[in-house]
């Protein structure tokens, strides 16, 4: 059986995921990290329920939290949003075949946003004009250009199991406190921290020449749920 991760953080997740669990339940083996352990133990016993530390949630936690999982679990693992489980995991399961899975998987690029250079001046109601400027610059000035850069939606990704992934993880910490001050210093809707983690992997992958795939090229059985 599969791994997938859920972070659910706030009443608002925490109830999304155990009304959603249905969709999960006997098909993967359910890691949560969770502000709320006590809930989440009453309400979905089967899942692995884990004490999620910070006291703010960290958008850059998705890739880490996911990493440290394969470690653990030494196969790749499947990360989905808890809000977006209904959206992903409703109609269709992903089964994957985790010693086959070489590359990470990720879902598609940024809803109208083939590449970066298209964020320069970016205007959006939800985060102040020109929000990721500096943050291109500083892409820029690491000798990437940002119209190399695919930013990657992050609501559902496979990471694998292979030392190669560690040295994307090393470039998205070293952009995390970018992100994560953007975050605290700019307008935004958000409320967590450290939101825009899809271009920071986007870098982090052709800082790295690491290749990723799209979820609809990984070898699926997809199954209906009832």
């Amino acid at each position: 059986m599969n791994t997938l991760l859920v972070i659910a953080v706030g009443s608002k997740y925490t109830d999304l995921l155990i009304n959603n669990y249905k969709y999960l339940l006997n098909r993967v083996e359910v890691v949560v990290y969770t502000d709320d352990k006590e809930k989440l133990n009453k309400a979905i016993p089967t899942a692995d329920i884990r004490v999620y530390k910070e006291s703010t949630f960290r958008y850059f936690d998705k890739y880490t939290l996911t990493h440290q999982l394969t470690k653990e679990k030494r196969s790749a693992v499947l990360y989905v949003d808890a809000g977006r489980i209904s959206t992903y995991l409703k109609s269709n399961q992903f089964i994957f075949f985790p010693k086959d899975t070489e590359y990470m998987y990720t879902d598609s690029n940024w809803g109208g946003i083939p590449n970066a250079s298209f964020l320069l001046n970016f205007k959006a109601p939800y985060l102040e004009d020109e929000y990721f400027s500096n943050i291109l610059e500083y892409f820029k000035d690491n000798k990437i250009d940002p119209k190399d850069i695919v930013p990657l939606l992050e609501r559902i990704f496979i990471i694998p199991f292979n030392k190669t992934v560690d040295k994307v993880i090393i470039e998205l910490e070293k952009v995390r406190e970018l992100f994560e001050n953007n975050s605290r210093t700019k307008s935004n809707a958000y409320t967590g921290v450290g939101n825009g983690e899809g271009l920071a992997l986007g870098y982090a992958l052709l800082k790295t020449d690491y290749k990723n795939r799209f979820l609809r090229d990984v070898t699926t059985i997809l199954t209906p749920i009832i």
